[in-house]
């Protein structure tokens, strides 16, 4: 048979002999992930990683993992380890009965595929760093009923959106196929040679070549919505784009070439799509959940075949720094697009996430972020990879600007009570985004000071209305108007500093009854000053105000003199989850207008403080203009005490 090292070695020669190479990848990104596991010794490895292997050794000890043939299959009693999709199943059970089925069957292969992604990279690099028989075992068990699961990506998942019937040739693969594919990609990257029994290998290869064959057939006829919509951003097209690419190199055969190529060309119009800073317009949590770890794959698969197309591009190099500015102050993070668990102190939340980007890459940034802001590596394959890497460590940059998720985020220290501000923009391309062109966050000493009304499940009567929309948010409501255009809106940055910055962001077309709107933003570590000023034609005067989101639940201590107003925020302390308090300072609140404003506070929901307390309220500062607005300059300082 042919060994792992050989199709690559092959796969260099066969598919990329005539590419340009250039030498910007790592030894890390060169290296297989066999290779780089050789440095750890069971002997002498340290508690981290005897923990990993552990868990290894206890997964071996269950049962694997089997494909659900009915939802009947799924109940607790029917004996079988399989993926519970019934939740899935009701929700269509009245709507679409037919369709329940179909659809949870569908899900469950979603779902068994990302715990294969998790667990079968794990025990193969277990077996190659100890030689456990017992992982070995279950290995070829559980791979011998893999062979079995055709297709990777059963048809149905779909059915939910559908208005008209499932074609006969379904809806074509989706995050399972890609996401296997991968999976067993990694496995044969990982294991020492001879190690599957002959056939067990062939009958594998037989099925990643029929699902590479199939991708590529599914692309070509364009059976998939997102490929007749040319949705090159959507992880929907990344993952199997990436796992017909992977799947490709993995086999090696010569007559999978234009797969190979369909592959490449598909990604390489995602990676179009993203920035050359590392940004991507999903937000943080889908790009590091689906659509970052697929390119990641690709590139290091390429790498490792001597194609360096794709490590060339900056977006990768780049990469660490947009995810390292993920994490703010005090256990914050930048909950700006769609993420449900974004809430203070849930870093460890995309642990995994972040040590799989460390883990593949070998980054030193985040390798710095996981021993000093995380709990250490997340005890799976990825955390190996990152136990095994010998490199130092390295601090983060302080601050950024990003393209693609037009976000700029600043801290003043990597301390975990520095302060921290991050302010949206708007990308033309921002997709799982909200209606928050304008906003800004800002953090002192570790605590939230101004906050945003963040993520509730997708479910929630209220998310569009009360989270997604421009009332969830510190910006401006113009008119009767709750759901402002998401339009471009540039970031220009005057001055960063450990002390603070200055900025403008121009958001007349997010807004574009106005004729001009910008807003100044002026901060350093306990003081913000936001200038907006806005302009509108007589025509087009409407009412208007703007909306603060305080972390404080507190009520307020309003002041009028000659027009002017000053607000007071009493100090207070939060309850948070895990059992830990928020003290939260106090802070005084400067507003000079140019015309009347009425200052009031209000109650206002979020899922930002408590994560699964969708319905947390806090205070809301509301500044309205008394009058239709054609002329208007508002300066709102916080200072906090």
């Amino acid at each position: 048979m042919i060994t792992p090292p050989q199709l690559f070695r092959w796969a260099s020669v066969a598919f990329v002999a005539s590419m340009h190479i250039s030498t910007q990848a790592s030894r890390a990104e060169t290296q297989s992930f066999g290779e780089r596991l050789d440095s750890i010794h069971p002997e002498s490895a340290h508690v981290e990683t005897t923990q990993i292997l552990e868990k290894a050794a206890a997964i071996a000890q269950g049962p694997i993992l089997e494909r659900a043939d009915s939802v009947a299959d799924m109940e607790p009693n029917s004996g079988k380890r399989v993926t519970d999709s019934r939740a899935k199943w009701k929700s269509l059970l009245e709507r679409k009965p037919d369709a329940a089925e179909p659809f949870a069957l569908a899900s469950g292969d979603m779902g068994a595929s990302r715990i294969l992604f998790e667990e079968l990279p794990l025990l193969a690099a277990t077996y190659r760093i100890n030689g456990s028989p017992e992982v070995k075992d279950y290995m070829i068990r559980q791979l011998e009923e893999i062979a079995t699961w055709s297709p990777f990506q059963r048809p149905g998942w779909t059915l939910p959106h559908r208005k008209d019937e499932l074609p006969p040739e379904g809806d074509g693969v989706w995050l399972a196929t890609g996401t296997m594919l991968q999976t067993l990609a990694l496995v044969f990257d990982i294991l020492p040679e001879d190690t599957l029994p002959d056939d067990l290998v062939e009958s594998i290869r037989t099925r990643m070549r029929e699902e590479v064959e199939l991708t590529y057939d599914h692309w070509v006829r364009e059976i998939p919505w997102y490929v007749q919509k040319e949705a090159s951003h959507s992880n929907q097209w990344i993952v199997p784009a990436s796992g017909m690419l992977i799947g490709a190199i993995s086999l090696g055969e010569e007559d999978l070439q234009d797969a190979y190529e369909l592959g490449l060309k598909s990604l390489t119009l995602s990676l179009a799509n993203t920035g050359s800073d590392g940004s991507m317009n999903e937000g943080y949590i889908y790009a590091l959940s689906w659509s970052m770890r697929s390119l990641i794959l690709a590139n290091h698969f390429m790498n490792e075949t001597g194609n360096q197309q794709f490590a060339k591009n900056r977006f990768f190099t780049n990469l660490p720094g947009w995810i390292a500015l993920f994490f703010q102050p005090g256990g914050n993070l930048v909950n700006a697009f769609d993420g449900f668990r974004t809430q203070t102190g849930e870093v460890n939340a995309v642990r995994p996430d972040v040590t799989f980007v460390a883990g593949i890459t070998g980054d030193a940034s985040l390798q710095w972020v996981i021993n000093n802001i995380l709990e250490g590596p997340s005890p799976d394959f990825s955390g190996l990879l990152v136990l095994a890497e010998s490199s130092q460590p390295v601090q983060p940059s302080l601050w950024g600007v990003f393209e693609k998720s037009s976000l700029l985020i600043w801290r003043s220290s990597w301390n975990t009570n520095a302060s921290g501000l991050w302010a949206r923009g708007g990308d033309v391309d921002d997709f799982h985004d909200h209606h928050d062109r304008g906003h800004v966050n800002f953090i002192v000493d570790g605590v939230p000071i101004l906050i945003e009304s963040g993520t509730p499940g997708y479910s929630h009567p209220q998310k569009k209305q009360n989270y997604d929309s421009a009332m969830g948010h510190n910006v401006l409501l113009w008119g009767e108007e709750i759901y402002p255009a998401k339009q471009p809106a540039g970031i220009q940055v005057t001055r960063l500093s450990e002390e603070g910055g200055i900025a403008a962001i121009d958001l007349q077309s997010v807004y574009n009854q106005l004729e001009s709107y910008t807003r100044h933003l002026e901060w350093s570590t306990r003081n913000l000053i936001v200038k907006d000023t806005l302009t509108a034609s007589e025509s087009d005067a409407q009412p208007a105000s703007i909306r603060w989101h305080l972390s404080s639940d507190s009520p307020l201590e309003i002041e009028e003199e000659n027009g002017q107003f000053v607000v007071r925020v009493p100090s207070s302390t939060k309850n948070l989850n895990h059992g830990k308090k928020l003290e939260l300072p106090a802070v005084q609140i400067s507003i000079r207008s140019n015309i009347g404003i009425t200052v009031q506070e209000q109650k206002h929901p979020d899922h930002t403080l408590k994560f699964r307390s969708q319905n947390n309220l806090h205070t809301v500062l509301e500044i309205r203009a008394d009058a239709p607005v054609t002329d208007w300059t508002l300066e709102t300082e916080f200072d906090v005490q």
